[in-house]
């Protein structure tokens, strides 16, 4: 009966292994390759650099399999460059029998009916395996472990007890592309009706799983209750913005080990790639203060990588002071002290303004006289996607391509542009 009402896959992975002599697996989860935050190439190596460490860490800890819990790409249409990335990697755990099984997340799931996703790519040619139809769960069994897959599209099937009736395997583990209201709430500080009408809370898990593989929430976490599964977000392994690495300055994979018993065993590997972030919220005459040269060398020196700096004045500034604020940043830029920096100050008689490298914010942009030039309806939708570009979880590539279809005719528009950002 079971089996007509969902109609799921049941695939066997061939591994020379016996679980009665324990198994080892990674779980890992929210890689976004292909993320450039801010625009910024050296940021999207970073997601591809930390991507590499994970495949390292899987072949050192000789894990048997890998359980990714789901948003391998940041984008369901990624680029050249994080496809040849993640082929990169992947590669190297087939030509060492390490599988690869992923719940595919609501970023590289097709917007569209018709449009593909770039998981299917990467599973054709043989380098992972999900769900044959992302609607619905689909299992994967070694040995005499289950694994239950969920993507985002098939996740409210993770509560339906029944489920774990239909295998009679000795442990059981689910891996789902889903976030746990209670955990936004707890761990990201978000209100419980952002969950809308989904009533997914963590106490709703069956409790008949031995391990619960979860994904989508950026911020590492876990539950163990007695006589409960645990239950494991890993966390992104890489920080979109500045308020992930403020709710958690580490980023990890965790390693399990399932015992000849059965009982399992996990531990947090922490991550060593994923670039830090200098945090500097106080008065101006603090700020300055702070941003002195020795202070940022000590704290760029606990890294092999270029942090960035987050700075946000919380005091209304005039407009020199902040001006002379973004020329002594600029200098820890030149000195080869920062990457880059996030600038959030109220200018007397302003709006707040967002400063990013380049100096220019879109603030400047809309205050400029030549700004007032552009046909309107076409400046609701340029506003539209200048606000887009400077969000952290932006897709620049795309966003580009609309701005350029949005202005090809339109020189006029064109030149107002130009002369706005050359007028910076």
């Amino acid at each position: 009966m079971y089996l007509s009402i969902y109609s799921f896959y049941i695939i066997t992975l061939e591994y020379n292994l016996h679980i009665g002599c324990g198994l080892r697996f990674l779980h890992v989860s929210d890689t976004h390759l292909g993320a450039r935050p801010y625009g910024s190439r050296d940021r999207e190596a970073d997601f591809y650099d930390v991507f590499s460490e994970v495949i390292d860490l899987a072949v050192e800890y000789g894990v048997s399999f890998v359980l990714h819990g789901g948003d391998l790409f940041h984008s369901s249409n990624p680029s050249p460059k994080a496809y040849i990335e993640a082929i990169r990697g992947l590669a190297r755990l087939r030509e060492r029998g390490i599988d690869f099984i992923v719940a595919p997340g609501n970023h590289e799931l097709p917007k569209s009916a018709g449009r593909g996703s770039p998981i299917k790519v990467l599973e054709h040619i043989g380098l992972l395996r999900s769900p044959r139809d992302p609607s619905k769960p689909d299992v994967f069994n070694v040995g005499d472990v289950s694994i239950i897959v969920f993507s985002e599209w098939a996740s409210s099937y993770l509560f339906n007890p029944d489920i774990l009736q239909l295998y009679n395997s000795r442990i059981k583990i689910a891996l789902a592309h889903i976030t746990l209201c209670d955990i936004l709430r707890d761990v990201e500080g978000v209100p419980e009706r952002a969950c809308r009408d989904r009533s997914y809370y963590s106490s709703r898990i069956p409790s008949g799983y031995s391990y619960v593989a979860l994904g989508d929430i950026h911020t590492p976490w876990e539950l163990r209750v007695p006589g409960r599964p645990p239950i494991v977000y890993p966390g992104s392994t890489e920080y979109l913005g500045v308020d992930e690495y403020r709710r958690h300055s580490e980023r990890y994979v965790y390693l399990i080990d399932i015992e000849s018993s059965g009982d399992i065993s996990f531990k947090r590997i922490p991550l060593k790639k994923p670039r830090r972030w200098i945090i500097v919220e106080d008065t101006y005459s603090n700020v300055l203060n702070k941003l002195n040269v020795s202070s940022i060398s000590r704290l760029s020196s606990t890294s092999d990588k270029k942090p960035i700096l987050y700075v946000k004045v919380k005091e209304p500034i005039t407009r020199d002071r902040r001006d002379m604020l973004i020329k002594h940043i600029h200098r820890l830029i030149d000195d080869g002290l920062i990457l880059d920096y996030r600038l959030e100050v109220e200018v007397k008689g302003s709006l707040v303004e967002r400063k990013y490298t380049s100096g220019v914010s879109v603030d400047d942009i809309l205050k400029t006289e030549v700004f007032g030039k552009i046909n309107i309806r076409d400046m609701d939708k340029i506003l539209g996607i200048l606000a887009s570009m400077v969000k952290p979880e932006s897709d620049l590539d795309n966003l580009i391509k609309e701005l350029i279809g949005l202005l090809e005719g339109s020189e006029d528009t064109l030149r107002v542009l130009e002369v706005a950002l050359k007028s910076k």
